[in-house]
């Protein structure tokens, strides 16, 4: 409270400049508490920006270092209302004062919070954050011996994750390391990988690899091998193993190539199916496809790709044995379904043989 000229005797203004009865000497220190549960927050907000705007007079020093806890709560709220003006300044805001007008904002913020510091002493420190977990490193894989199949022959390539195709070369190398060295392998096109990337890749007739094929299955332990060769020695097994129970049986297929022939014959010759196969083995193959033994076929259904390698396997095991086996000689000149019937007996190596197109497709 302070007294002013014109104020009638007993009387004094308070720190808003309002008349009140002037207190005794013994009551000033009441009276300044007093004062505080009178005024509102918003009347102590403006007390308080006296005093950041150094307009403060010593009475509002003094009513405010009485009301310390009043002072600091009005700090918060105009801190909090500055850092709302420059969040919507930021957002609102265009051209050449939206620099100036923020700055200003700022430099408010920033003697509120030191006169917060003042006050209450300068805010903890952060606990330290707990570093971010680093991205596993990506490991660069070592090229390892790929197998994949198409239609009749059995694709060879070299490579693993992370790092390039090998050349043929070294392809070749690979193949006699694990025994394949005796196959006749001969270079084929490169086989596309996903992303784009080119194979290099060489080739056999699947049926000169049955052999080295099988026990390519109990490797699964060698880490310079794919898990593409491990499933085509499994698979091989399993071909293996049907045609050993005698659940084959022969088909006679027509060779489209040769179905537009002038003299109205058309060349056949037989495959040799699965009779039957055991479903949850089948259904376990199908699961453990790698995608990379599927690479050099265009069709990448799993439900359909091993059971076509299982059948093209089958039917190089049969056709490999049956060409070790000497038959009657056929009719040299197939004509009618007794005739075709007797070829197909003596061809059961797969050899292709011309008859009637008509009789032929009878007998399919």
């Amino acid at each position: 409270m302070v007294a002013r000229t014109g104020d009638p005797p007993g009387w004094a203004r308070d720190v808003l400049g309002s008349r009140i009865p002037r207190a005794r000497p013994e009551e000033i220190a009441v009276a300044i508490v007093t004062e505080a549960t009178i005024l509102s927050p918003a009347s102590i907000d403006r007390l308080v920006q006296r005093h950041l705007d150094e307009c403060a007079t010593t009475e509002d020093i003094e009513f405010l270092t009485a009301n310390r806890a009043l002072w600091i709560e009005s700090l918060f709220r105009l801190l909090d209302e500055a850092e709302e003006a420059i969040e919507r300044a930021r957002s609102e805001l265009r051209g050449p004062e939206r620099r100036v007008v923020l700055d200003d904002l700022d430099a408010e913020a920033d003697r509120i919070d030191e006169v917060i510091s003042d006050l209450v002493g300068p805010a903890p420190e952060p606990a330290p954050r707990r570093a971010a977990p680093q991205p596993e490193p990506v490991t660069v894989g070592r090229p390892q011996l790929q197998l994949a199949w198409s239609d009749g022959r059995l694709l060879a390539w070299a490579g693993g994750h992370g790092c390039e195709p090998e050349p043929h070369e070294q392809i070749l190398e690979h193949l006699a390391r694990h025994g394949g060295g005796a196959i006749d392998w001969s270079a084929t096109d490169d086989l596309e990988l996903p992303g784009g990337v080119k194979a290099p890749a060489v080739s056999a007739p699947l049926a000169s690899t049955l052999g080295w094929l099988v026990p390519l299955g109990s490797m699964r332990q060698d880490d310079s091998i794919g898990a593409s060769v491990v499933w085509m020695g499994v698979i091989t097994s399993a071909a293996v193993a049907q045609t050993t129970k005698g659940q084959v049986v022969p088909q006679l297929h027509q060779i489209k190539s040769g179905a537009r022939r002038n003299d109205g014959k058309s060349l056949f010759h037989v495959r040799w199916a699965p009779a039957s196969f055991d479903a949850q083995l089948l259904n376990r193959l199908i699961e453990s496809t790698p995608g990379s033994v599927m690479v050099g076929h265009t069709d990448q259904d799993k439900q359909k790709f091993a059971p076509a390698v299982l059948a093209d396997l089958v039917d190089a095991i049969v056709r490999t044995a049956a060409s070790q086996i000497e038959f009657p000689a056929p009719p040299p000149d197939p004509r009618s379904r007794t005739d075709v019937g007797e070829a197909l007996l003596a061809r059961l190596d797969g050899t292709a043989f011309a008859a009637p197109t008509k009789v032929g497709n009878d007998v399919v």
